[in-house]
């Protein structure tokens, strides 16, 4: 089961039950128990609403906000003909303008985006560049107000790989050359099942370039061991992540 599985069903549990200790989440999700207070941690950090009796021994529970979360706050109604136009400017390679509300903004401004991916991760998102910034970005379509597909259309860039679709690379900025040291089951799991394109393993030594490093770090928090060696600020960082675990 991946991180995001076991998130996914901790969700689940938490959402059908009046109250769930941490073992009793452990065993029906088959993890242990300090991963279990690791995923719980991660969701709160997350905004998702998870609550705790005080008794001696505490049950973990979703209160009713849960469903009316902050992001249907920005959900507008797109109209039926929304994502066959999305999926036309995909095809055929068109910019878009879009009216769009981001996370810590009080307002909807208009950006004109060059779509790339349509995907789902608890929600649909879209991934594109920034026009104006040719930078990587990606959207939520419940904070999508209005829109336009425009007649100009774009080249994708010559430097993009297969590797940019990926998971962690669908935010932050250029890729960072990334050296860890891995577990030796790990390190045997990750030759069967490679963790990212650009993966290479040596031993217990795991190198990979990522855009995302805090996704990574998040995974990497979810083994039995792993650490970072360098850069030196994510190393930093990571530290900073497990010190902050364990208070």
């Amino acid at each position: 089961m991946t991180r995001f599985e076991r998130l996914s069903a901790l969700l689940e549990r938490l959402r059908n039950t009046l109250g769930m200790s941490v073992l009793d989440l452990a065993d029906a999700l088959g993890s242990d128990r300090r991963t279990i207070q690791r995923d719980l941690r991660y969701l709160v950090s997350c905004g998702h609403p998870v609550g705790r009796t005080r008794n001696k021994i505490r049950l973990y529970f979703l209160r009713e906000e849960e469903d009316h979360g902050e992001s249907r706050s920005f959900s507008w109604c797109l109209g039926a003909d929304f994502m066959p136009e999305l999926g036309r400017a995909l095809l055929e390679q068109r910019r878009m303008r879009i009216l769009y509300r981001g996370d810590h903004s009080l307002r909807a401004d208009w950006l004109e985006v060059e779509p790339r991916q349509l995907f789902f991760d608890r929600f649909w998102q879209l991934r594109g560049v920034l026009a104006a910034e040719r930078k990587f970005a990606v959207f939520h379509l419940d904070r999508i107000r209005e829109w336009q597909v425009l007649p100009d259309q774009f080249a994708a860039s010559a430097c993009e790989t297969r590797s940019a679709w990926h998971g962690w690379d669908r935010r932050g900025g250029p890729a960072v050359a990334v050296e860890c040291q891995v577990s030796q089951s790990l390190a045997l799991r990750l030759r069967d099942q490679p963790i990212h394109p650009t993966q290479q393993l040596s031993g217990n030594c795991l190198e990979l370039r990522v855009c995302d490093t805090d996704a990574l770090l998040d995974w990497m928090l979810a083994q039995n061991y792993c650490r970072v060696l360098e850069p030196d600020w994510l190393r930093l960082r990571f530290q900073e992540r497990v010190s902050l675990l364990q208070t």
